[in-house]
């Protein structure tokens, strides 16, 4: 299972923040996961990416925000209380951020994204 790849056989991840990267309760899960296992998180910040609110991501909305209203991340041990406390910690300031430059494409901006990741 993903969940399970992600608690047990990765030491950082990367999250690819597109438009609506966090609404997607599988991408929300993994970093979940990642927060609730004490993990590395490098985030790359695409020029489409939009944070959200903080109400829209506390633990009464955020499943509101989440894209798909059927999925239930509960059913993986991930309460409410869990995700927005995830989603919270990967927006922070704190965390490894990089952000993706829009002049670069194709191989330029994926060395770019590796020089970033593996310099800090």
């Amino acid at each position: 299972e993903l969940f399970d790849i992600v608690r047990c056989k990765i030491g950082r991840l990367l999250v690819f923040m597109t438009t609506d990267i966090l609404k997607r309760p599988w991408c929300a899960g993994e970093v979940t996961i990642t927060y609730l296992t004490h993990k590395k998180v490098t985030v790359i910040q695409t020029p489409s990416f939009a944070a959200p609110e903080k109400d829209e991501i506390n633990a009464q909305n955020v499943m509101k925000y989440l894209a798909a209203h059927d999925f239930r991340l509960a059913d993986y041990g991930i309460s409410h209380q869990f995700l927005s406390d995830a989603l919270n910690w990967v927006l922070s300031v704190d965390r490894h951020w990089i952000e993706l430059q829009r002049h670069l494409h194709g191989r330029a901006r994926f060395a770019k994204i590796v020089d970033d990741s593996i310099s800090r």
